[in-house]
């Protein structure tokens, strides 16, 4: 009998081997289906920067940055402080979707009140950048006797 064995082991082992080597790939393969997706973009954009503000005539109030030109690029969203010791963060965005263009005109802006800003860039993916150092921002209705106070002011 050990005789018959021998003469069938070497095409056993073979059989043997195949199938690992079979099982082995089948493995590799399915590790290979539940990887993530490497080209997701997770990185944000570049954070814009203040060019300036201004507001003629006791308002309306017109803020300007950087232009975002990036491929990817979706839009820009405008933040303004509004003190809560409720809230930690004491920025609110005060734009309902992303902007497309570098200003936005600021209709309730407040005569005579210190006021800050900040804008942030959106891409495609929904990654949002870091938001742009503040800016702040204060103006005076005109009188009879003082012209307009319109001075710009960015915080570092």
């Amino acid at each position: 009998m050990p005789r018959s064995l021998a003469r069938y082991a070497p095409t056993t082992l073979l059989a043997v081997l195949a199938v690992t080597l079979a099982v082995g790939c089948s493995d590799e393969t399915t590790t290979a289906v539940n990887r993530p997706d490497d080209t997701t973009d997770t990185q944000p954009p570049l954070s814009p920067a203040f060019d300036e503000w201004s507001a003629k005539d006791g308002g309306p109030l017109e803020l300007a940055w950087s232009e975002n030109v990036e491929a990817d690029f979706a839009g820009y969203n405008i933040y303004r402080y509004s003190p809560d010791p409720e809230r930690l963060q004491s920025y609110v965005k005060i734009t309902m979707m992303p902007l497309t263009v570098n200003e936005y005109t600021v209709v309730d802006a407040q005569a005579g009140v210190y006021e800050y800003y900040r804008v942030s860039s959106v891409d495609t993916n929904g990654n949002e950048s870091a938001m742009s150092s503040p800016v702040m921002t204060s103006f005076h209705f005109p009188s009879d006797n003082q012209p307009p106070l319109i001075e710009p002011n960015n915080l570092p």
